[in-house]
């Protein structure tokens, strides 16, 4: 199974939606949204069959968020969280606090985070990524990542 993962969208409509024409075209059904995504009209541009996200720091309605998440099936909490993916546990967090804690903890396959704004990609175990920020604002760069759960392959993707 591949995953579109996405952080830090802030508001930036052009970019999601040039991201979800790509990620439609790879047939990608799953995606995971690690938060900042800033206002709820946000999430009527997100199309996938299921979305797991977290809330970031810059998300004000978050009520509003969770009620259109429902709407769609989809699921969205603060984090850190817990996901289970193909087998593999996925934590699922915003900001890093505390990420060389979960590292050492030995009990995560896979380590998403966003909030840096930067793309950083360690494989390893566990696997850690960072997609950066989809929006573009502060790296001047818009990027997401795909993740095959089967073997842990990724591909970045630049828009």
């Amino acid at each position: 199974m591949r995953v579109a993962i996405l952080s830090d969208t802030h508001d930036r409509l052009d970019r999601i939606r040039k991201a979800m024409e790509l990620i439609r075209r790879m047939k990608i059904k799953v995606g995971i949204h690690l938060g900042d995504f800033v206002s709820p009209f946000v999430v009527k541009e997100l199309d996938f069959e299921k979305l797991y996200g977290v809330f970031g720091n810059n998300d004000g309605d978050r009520d509003m968020l969770r009620k259109k998440f429902q709407e769609k099936g989809w699921d969205v909490d603060k984090g850190p969280r817990v996901i289970e993916l193909e087998n593999r546990k996925i934590l699922l967090m915003h900001e890093p606090h505390m990420l060389d804690a979960f590292v050492e903890s030995g009990m995560f396959r896979i380590i998403l985070y966003g909030h840096t704004h930067r793309l950083e990609v360690k494989k390893g175990k566990p696997m850690i990524i960072n997609p950066g920020e989809l929006a573009g604002w502060t790296s001047k760069r818009s990027s997401f990542v795909v993740l095959e759960l089967s073997n842990l392959e990724y591909e970045v993707i630049y828009l």
